[in-house]
């Protein structure tokens, strides 16, 4: 777990934190894992890097003032919610709701495009 203050639209980390993190710093992107089932291919669970942020209105618009990042969990009982999935993660034992997203990290000097699970803390 890796609090930050203030982020930047990229955050940035360091080689060594990226992976501690779950991040493969030798790619561009980086995708989720989705497990599926029956023909149909219905999800039926989600594995991503975990993110939280804390929101402060600042001149009429919100602000991300913390992010957390919590390495990498697994969401269960995702529902397609258009092009996004929502489901619950769990965090220190305790399950809150969440929905799929991305983040762009700056791993010393190079952008990584990585999928997450934003968690409502």
């Amino acid at each position: 777990m890796k609090t930050i203050k203030n982020p930047d639209y990229a955050i940035k980390l360091t080689k060594e934190e990226a992976i501690e993190l779950g991040i493969d710093p030798t790619l561009e992107k980086q995708y989720g894992e989705m497990k599926t089932q029956s023909p149909w291919n219905i999800c039926t669970s989600f594995k991503a890097l975990c993110v939280s942020k804390t929101y402060e209105k600042h001149m009429g618009y919100s602000e991300v003032t913390e992010t957390v990042l919590y390495g990498l969990r697994t969401m269960s009982r995702p529902k397609q919610g258009g092009y996004e999935l929502e489901g619950y993660v769990s965090i220190k034992g305790k399950k809150y709701s969440a929905f799929t997203s991305s983040q762009l990290f700056n791993v010393d000097g190079k952008l990584i495009d990585v999928a997450t699970i934003h968690a409502r803390v």
